[in-house]
């Protein structure tokens, strides 16, 4: 199970380096915390919650402008992530 301060921690640390060869790793730390949930109104409310306190830290950290970039590609990674998650295979 991945926790929501597991999954910041380790997209807070990618945005950081802003490795567009770790990309795939954003997507997976984002993927296994959505999958934590045990049903879509947790799974809403997760990804919601990642995606704010995400941007409430950036937003803070005034990051450089790779970082911004960075973090711009990650929070399309969660609002897609959150969207194939609620909709899951059977309406997909």
């Amino acid at each position: 199970m991945t926790t929501k301060a597991e999954c910041i921690e380790t997209l807070r640390g990618l945005i950081a380096r802003s490795e567009r060869n770790e990309l795939a790793d954003a997507q997976a730390a984002i993927i296994q915390f959505a999958l934590a949930a045990p049903d879509l109104k947790s799974r809403t409310e997760a990804m919601a919650d990642l995606q704010t306190t995400l941007a409430t830290e950036m937003q803070a950290a005034d990051p450089e402008p790779m970082q911004a970039a960075y973090y711009s590609v990650v929070e399309a990674m969660i609002d897609r992530t959150r969207d194939a998650v609620l909709t899951g295979p059977a309406n997909a």
